[in-house]
């Protein structure tokens, strides 16, 4: 069964909505955490609001950064996962990097056993069928070698994130895009789309 739990922001309040969803308590989850869309975002780990989220409700993450790395180093840390968790960050440079390192791949193994896709802002876009609608929120120039905007396809539906914030006025740049297109889903910084089987609800 898919699992997909697509957040706008991974924070306090998000992280209690998966803690609720899942069927053991936070320690005992392997929760594999990749940075590498915030790669050029220039803050430490511990700086990053998701990465004391987790750990704030008591996940011990292990860190992998998909950048520079092939598919067998990615694996080992992905095939003990029960989550793999997709930060925020550079949409564009996300999917490049995940591409070239087939994790990717390793994804789609970890949904086919159960496990959860985890994603925050970037991480959550990642998982559309195509990411270039979201170019005026993002920076595509960041990914030069990327020649195809294909998303993993996890969902079949257009996220929009950070809607209502104000540090995101592009936002509404990227909803005019889509006309009123069923496919397009808006979060605000609290949402969360949540996907298992074929259920799929906002929360």
């Amino acid at each position: 069964m898919k699992n997909l739990f697509l957040a706008s922001q991974i924070q306090d309040i998000t992280v209690k909505k998966l803690v609720a969803l899942l069927n053991k308590k936070p320690n005992q989850i392997q929760l594999c955490f990749i940075p590498t869309a915030g790669n050029h975002q220039g803050k430490k780990l511990e700086d990053r609001g998701s990465w004391q989220a987790v750990n704030k409700l008591g996940f011990k993450p292990e860190v992998l950064d998909v950048a520079g790395k092939n598919q067998k180093n990615v694996a080992g840390v992905i095939r003990e996962a029960d989550i793999v968790l997709m930060n925020g960050g550079n949409t564009f440079y996300l999917l490049d990097q995940v591409r070239k390192s087939g994790a990717d791949k390793e994804i789609t193994h970890l949904l086919d056993r159960g496990g959860w896709y985890v994603g925050s802002s970037a991480g959550s876009i990642l998982a559309t069928p195509d990411i270039g609608y979201i170019a005026p929120m993002d920076t595509p120039e960041l990914a030069p070698d990327l020649t195809s905007y294909r998303g993993l396809g996890l969902v079949d539906v257009s996220i929009v994130p950070h809607v209502g914030n104000p540090d995101y006025p592009k936002a509404n740049s990227v909803i005019d895009q889509f006309s009123g297109n069923d496919e397009l889903v808006k979060l605000s910084d609290e949402q969360v789309l949540v996907v298992q089987g074929k259920d799929k609800r906002i929360i």
